[in-house]
Formats: structure tokens, C-alpha cells, sequence
């Protein structure tokens, strides 16, 4: 009888930590995938960008989830090249996350050339793509239906993201805090 009691308050334990799933959906070659709300998407985000040794990339057309800035900044701390590029609305305000990134010493680029920036992915080390319609907020995470690719070891796949990354800094301006 105290088994399942034990058990039973541990699970409440971790689910009111904030424990997140850390298990993607499936998995097949090289590439895993994530749901949200609840499949552990934003915990994944976090997780890889924590285990970055080299460089970070990111086009993030909305970009609010604390744990997600959080991650990029100690990235940045550790001496990982970080780089993020945004849309022009995450410039506005003057506590944006673009303001926070930049007070935090990550170079931040606004893309002023089209209409939306609206990607969404990260390269890490130049050997992970995480991608899908997953925003980087907390509302991608808890409340709405997204999906999160993460990929790895896909070589021509990583290079067109890479390319597309270079585009988009060459059309992109410095970002400069109101």
C-alpha cells in the first residue's frame, strides 16, 4: 500500500517542479520530434543549446521563452559563438528579448528587409538543426499545438540552413536598444 503512494506523491512531486518530458515523440535516423504543449519541446531547446561546444545560431521570428534566453546567454558566457537574428517586432519595446539578449552581451541581428522574418531554428555546432513551427516562447511551449524538429548529422541539410543563415545576417542590421 505505500508503494503507490510513494509513487503517486513523487509524480506530483516532478510534475509541480516543472519537470518536463525529455523524450521526443519518435525518432529515426538522426531526427526527433516533439509536440507541444507537454512533449518536452522547450526542455529540449534548452538542452541543446546547453550542450553546445562551438557555435549557435538562431532566426527567431518571436523569441520570449525565459529558459530559452536563459540557456543562450550561459551559451554566450562559456564562450560559444552565439548569433541571433529576429524579426523587426522583437525590437520594439524596451524589454524586449532582443534588449535582453543585447544587455547580455549576444550579438543580435533585426532583419529589415522582409516583410516577416518569420523563421523559426537553431543550428548548433554546425552539426544540429532544431526546426518546425516551434517559437521560441513560453506559450509555444505550454499552450499551443507546435511541432519541434531536432536533427543531426544531416550534412547538406545543415548547410542550406547555414546558407539561408548568411543570408539573412547580410540583410539583417545590427541590433540597437531603444
Amino acid at each position: 500500500m505505500k508503494r503507490p503512494f510513494v509513487l503517486t506523491l513523487l509524480l506530483c512531486i516532478l510534475s509541480i517542479s516543472g519537470a518536463e518530458p525529455t523524450q521526443p515523440a519518435a525518432s529515426q535516423d538522426g531526427i526527433d520530434v516533439y509536440f507541444s504543449p507537454d512533449g518536452g519541446a522547450g526542455h529540449a531547446v534548452v538542452k541543446e543549446i546547453a550542450g553546445a561546444k562551438t557555435s549557435l545560431d538562431i532566426a527567431a521570428y518571436s523569441y520570449t521563452h525565459a529558459e530559452i534566453s536563459k540557456a543562450t546567454v550561459e551559451a554566450h558566457k562559456r564562450g560559444i559563438r552565439v548569433r541571433v537574428v529576429m524579426d523587426k517586432t522583437q525590437s520594439a519595446g524596451k524589454y524586449s528579448s532582443a534588449t535582453f539578449l543585447h544587455n547580455s552581451g549576444v550579438p543580435v541581428w533585426i532583419d529589415v528587409k522582409v516583410g516577416l522574418m518569420h523563421n523559426k531554428y537553431l543550428i548548433i555546432d554546425g552539426q544540429t538543426i532544431i526546426t518546425g513551427s516551434f517559437n521560441l516562447t513560453k506559450s509555444a511551449d505550454e499552450r499551443n499545438a507546435e511541432n519541434l524538429l531536432l536533427i543531426r548529422g544531416k550534412e547538406k541539410l545543415t548547410q542550406a540552413y547555414a546558407e539561408n543563415f548568411k543570408k539573412l545576417l547580410q540583410e539583417s542590421e545590427r541590433y540597437k536598444p531603444e
